[in-house]
């Protein structure tokens, strides 16, 4: 999970479906 903690908020959404 390397995303910052900024985008955690919409990145939480994709990068569940992604791992």
């Amino acid at each position: 999970m390397a995303v910052p903690k900024k985008r955690t908020s919409i990145s939480k959404k994709r990068i569940r479906k992604n791992i």
